[in-house]
């Protein structure tokens, strides 16, 4: 992450769900990094997800 980029608060908050999600996040990482594609993954807190 760019240092400054985010306020201190927002920064933490990002660092936190990154922990939470680090296995997704590594998993993808290593699929992108082989040349794969991923899908983006429906989560039952996603706003988006009510969007048609």
């Amino acid at each position: 992450m760019m240092d400054g980029a985010l306020l201190k608060r927002q920064r933490q908050l990002v660092m936190a769900w990154a922990e939470i999600h680090q296995f997704e996040l590594s998993t993808d990482w290593d699929l992108l990094q082989d040349g794969n594609l991923i899908s983006r993954r429906k989560c039952s807190h996603d706003r988006y997800n009510s969007i048609k």
